[in-house]
């Protein structure tokens, strides 16, 4: 029988309380590895209550792991596809806002991404695969959408979106590892800048002109 002294939360909160502790287990165990009756030791509720709020296993991965990443990215294709021209400005922000929010999400995940991807090689690339790149995909065509919008040298939109992600997920990983905490206001426009920067085409009297 439960406390009588015992908070009762909501549901929402019941399911943030059951992500919680489904991060926890997966970082120790995987997601082969990882057992639904641990995580709700964990969380502290009845294994059936897990059910209630998610159909498996692999749907509770999905929203511990890979939905804060995806989320991501559907708020900035909705935000930036096909802008029209000389909305620069506009885009640049949505960019930034765009990488201080994947910071954030990789500084979250960072830890568990890595179990996923390196502790099975097979498993880690038909993740990679199936769940990374098809997000990496829709953000390069969000910036294909936007070439005639804006001047700039010829690039790869795959190429810089990938260059990106991978700037991000190396400052995430950097952070994480060092203990500290990643400045994503800083970070986000410094990596913005970079991209910014150094594809526009100079403007007369630019010192990099």
């Amino acid at each position: 029988m439960a406390s009588p002294n015992r908070v009762r939360l909501s549901r929402e909160e019941r399911r943030r309380e059951i992500v919680a502790a489904a991060r926890e287990v997966f970082l120790v165990s995987g997601l082969q590895g990882a057992r639904t009756r641990e995580i709700a030791r964990v969380a502290g509720v009845n294994e059936a209550l897990i059910y209630q709020h998610f159909s498996s296993k692999d749907e509770l991965f999905e929203v511990a792991v890979v939905s804060p990443l995806r989320d991501v990215v559907a708020r900035v294709s909705a935000e930036a596809r096909g802008l029209p021209p000389g909305t620069e400005a506009l885009q640049r922000q949505i960019t930034c806002d765009f990488v201080r929010s994947l910071l954030a999400a990789l500084a979250e995940s960072v830890s568990l991404l890595g179990v996923v991807l390196f502790a099975d090689g097979e498993a880690g690339r038909a993740f990679y695969r199936s769940r990374v790149t098809a997000m990496l995909d829709t953000v390069a065509d969000v910036v294909r959408s936007n070439l005639a919008s804006w001047s700039h040298r010829d690039f790869d939109p795959d190429v810089v979106t990938r260059a990106i992600f991978g700037m991000c997920w190396g400052l995430a990983m950097d952070a994480t590892f060092r203990g500290c905490e990643l400045p994503l206001d800083t970070v986000a426009e410094a990596i913005t800048g970079l991209v910014y920067e150094g594809l526009g085409i100079p403007g007369p009297g630019s010192p990099v002109e």
